[in-house]
């Protein structure tokens, strides 16, 4: 049966040395398998003075997992996290401290139009090729409005491509 209301998330984030991250923006990736379909969203959120988010979300359909992985820029790279959870559920759920550790970067780079203009509305994403098809991994960024991007995570297995989708516009590969 659907569910009514939002699943309410709360939690902390901190850096590896385990200070808040004050004032930070994060990317906040939502990853559900239910029993007939896998759904992910991803949203920007921006922490307040002592670190604490709140992030909500719809628990309309019933999970058999849920990961959240959250990612944020460092003077250094990136950081991220990943929260595994059995469902959602409505209500608030405090998830307490979470930990951001060092990511590797994985691809940057400027996506531009064939004139040179930069792509400053669109995204990037990584495919990998699994028993000779092209499916989406969990690595998807905004492009900034001067067409940069960096993507920060661990490559999954096999080949890669990189798809440059600009809003309005047919994709490209890499």
């Amino acid at each position: 049966a659907a569910r009514t209301g939002k699943a309410v998330l709360s939690f902390r984030l901190l850096d590896a040395d385990l200070r808040p991250l004050a004032n930070k923006g994060f990317v906040c990736r939502i990853e559900r398998s239910g029993p007939t379909t896998r759904n992910t969203t991803e949203k920007d959120y921006t922490t307040n003075r002592e670190g604490c988010a709140v992030t909500e979300h719809d628990p309309s359909e019933p999970d058999e997992g849920v990961v959240l992985r959250m990612y944020a820029r460092s003077p250094n790279g990136g950081l991220r996290a990943l929260v595994e959870l059995p469902t959602l559920v409505t209500g608030r759920k405090e998830l307490g401290d979470i930990v951001l550790s060092a990511a590797r970067l994985l691809v940057s780079g400027r996506a531009v139009q064939a004139q040179g203009e930069p792509v400053s509305a669109g995204f990037v994403q990584v495919e990998s090729l699994v028993d000779g098809n092209w499916s989406l991994a969990t690595i998807i960024r905004e492009l900034e409005p001067d067409g940069t991007f960096e993507l920060y995570d661990d490559p999954p297995a096999g080949a890669l491509r990189l798809r440059v989708r600009q809003s309005g516009h047919a994709s490209s590969d890499y």
